[in-house]
């Protein structure tokens, strides 16, 4: 550093120089301060702005909103408003339930419940508790409702649907945990080939349950029907109609297809009484002409066996016994009593009257003969394939003629 005056080099920390006595004269380095960089926004932007912030409360406020509508206490609360005021169209839209299948539709619950109305008396509800299960994915919302007569709890059980509303709020559902609106794989067993419909809507094989299934009887599942009262109307594959009344309940979730002699037309009988005419003159034809089981096994497939064990009775009885000889054997007349299914085949109650002959020796070791007319009743079980009834079994057959 030197001095202005003279030149002399002196220190930074000298007041006057040395050489002159001048003082010395220090200079302050000043730092300019910056400017701040002014932002002036323009009118179109400040629109912008006001328009984001205006979205951003509307979309803070849309969310608020729906995730209170969505909560399981505002659907309960929901809920029991329908309940008490009897409006089937809200009671359907918040119940957990395949909407596309035609046994819970809309038109479906409407005709269930049309008469269901509640007739409770309601002066006052409030909401007192929601107590969620494990991972929040059922609640049970419990309200204390005030009625004319009493005060009481009413617990309604919710559960978390898999798809979410409006895409991110969480759906929950009206469970039916006491069963009070669904019935649940409902099973109806008819026989093979039968054509079903419950109250005009056709069960169809989409429905048909192979593995409960088997030769003689086709099982349907239902896996969602309302509960209730329905008429159901079965066609047999012989186009024998069943009519009938069921009540599906959350507990009674079977049916078995019954039949009885109403529901066959007179025509339909006459083709079973000349069905089982037949089989029986064929029956005791081939025992009169003394063939073995052996002989004519080939037509009576699939029999029970025990069919096999009257047959070969009959022929011990009739063709190996020596004192006396079938020699004539013919059903004059059938009269059907009832009708059942038994294990998808038809069984048939009747009497029936025949005519006979047969030849014996007598104690002065003669040979007679004798013609005479009886009647019996029976039980005959068959098979319907491809048209035809085909003989399964049969109990009653005659192997006892009088000679007397």
């Amino acid at each position: 550093m030197y001095c202005s005056e003279c030149g002399s080099k002196i220190k930074k920390t000298d007041t006057y120089c040395g050489e002159c006595g001048a003082k010395v004269e220090k200079k302050e380095n000043k730092k300019t301060p910056k400017k701040e960089k002014q932002i002036k926004l323009t009118k179109r932007k400040k629109i912008i702005l006001g328009i984001i912030g205006a979205f951003l409360v509307i979309l803070i406020g849309f969310y608020i909103y729906f995730e209170h509508r969505y909560s399981p206490e505002s659907v309960a609360t929901r809920y029991l408003d329908t309940v008490i005021n009897g409006n089937v169209d809200e009671i359907y839209d918040v119940l957990e339930t395949d909407k596309d299948n035609p046994f819970v539709s809309l038109k479906k619950f409407k005709e269930i419940y049309k008469e269901d109305a509640s007739d409770i008396e309601v002066i006052n509800y409030k909401l007192k508790d929601v107590e969620y299960g494990e991972e929040k994915l059922t609640s049970v919302v419990t309200f204390s409702v005030v009625t004319m007569d009493d005060e009481e709890e009413v617990m309604v059980p919710l559960v978390k649907s898999e798809e979410n509303k409006l895409l991110i709020f969480d759906n929950w559902k009206i469970t039916n945990s006491n069963n009070s609106y669904i019935a649940y794989d409902y099973e109806i067993a008819v026989p093979k080939n039968s054509n079903v419909e419950i109250d005009g809507i056709k069960v169809d094989k989409n429905y048909l349950n192979k593995n409960q299934s088997n030769s003689s009887v086709d099982t349907y599942v239902i896996p969602e029907i309302f509960v209730g009262d329905y008429n159901i109307k079965i066609t047999l594959e012989n186009d024998i109609k069943i009519n009938d009344e069921i009540h599906i309940s959350g507990y009674d979730k079977t049916y078995t297809a019954d039949i009885s002699i109403d529901d066959i037309e007179e025509d339909a009988l006459n083709e079973l009484e000349t069905n089982i005419k037949d089989d029986i003159n064929t029956l005791y034809k081939n025992i009169i002409d003394k063939k073995t089981w052996e002989a004519v096994k080939d037509n009576y497939k699939n029999v029970s066996k025990d069919l096999q064990s009257e047959y070969k009775d009959l022929y011990d009885e009739l063709v190996r016994e020596e004192d006396i000889t079938l020699t004539k054997f013919s059903v004059t007349k059938v009269d059907i009593e009832d009708v059942a299914i038994e294990e998808g085949k038809f069984e048939i109650d009747f009497t029936f009257d025949y005519d006979y002959s047969i030849k014996y020796i007598n104690y002065a070791d003669e040979e007679k003969t004798k013609d005479d007319d009886a009647s019996n009743s029976s039980t005959i079980l068959y098979n319907y394939k491809d048209g035809k009834y085909l003989l399964y079994d049969i109990d009653g057959t005659v192997s006892y003629f009088s000679r007397w």
